[in-house]
């Protein structure tokens, strides 16, 4: 079973395996036992069976891969989990303070924080200190992980009377709707 799970590959030792079949076989049988395997793995950082399973739905059968890789994700939909709480899970992952990853998710959660307290956007100045405060990490590095975000789309900015706003995409959008 471990085979057929971490190392399909080596079904193709098998004579009438392809790669595409035993790319196909481990599918299924981590579609078939994969939502387990989520329950087992978030439960040693205490996370329930509920939200393992609202992870498997999100994340499919490669969720404990995508969380191991990054588990900021729990930050962001459909878990929203506290930044804290995951940054402790990401700490026992070995994801350093200063990481590329916690850097975005830092930045995605307090414009997300800031968007529940009504706020559509935050001045670039005032996300960049306040996120910097927030992770303990030097302004330059966040200023960095933020042109990150921008180049890939994952935020977005507007001017307006010359001060660069910031926006989570689906805000900006809902803002541009509007008007």
């Amino acid at each position: 079973l471990n085979v057929i799970s971490e190392t399909p590959d080596k079904l193709c030792e098998l004579k009438g395996i392809t790669p595409q079949k035993a790319a196909a076989i481990s599918n299924e049988f981590r579609r078939m036992y994969g939502v387990r395997e989520v329950v087992a793995w978030m439960a040693k950082f205490g996370l329930s069976a509920q939200m393992a399973v609202t992870a498997y739905r999100a994340f499919g059968p490669a969720t404990v891969e995508a969380l191991k890789k990054n588990p900021y994700m729990l930050c962001g939909e459909p878990l929203n989990l506290k930044f804290s709480q995951v940054d402790g899970i990401a700490a026992q992952l070995q994801v350093g303070q200063g990481s590329d990853l916690r850097i975005a998710a830092g930045l995605l959660y307090a414009l997300r924080h800031n968007a529940n307290n009504g706020h559509t956007c935050l001045p670039r100045a005032k996300l960049l200190d306040s996120t910097a405060k927030f992770l303990r990490v030097e302004p330059a590095s966040i200023e960095a992980g933020l042109d990150e975000l921008l180049s890939t789309e994952d935020l977005r900015t507007r001017t307006y009377q010359n001060i660069e706003y910031i926006y989570l995409p689906d805000l900006l959008s809902s803002e541009e709707d509007i008007t």
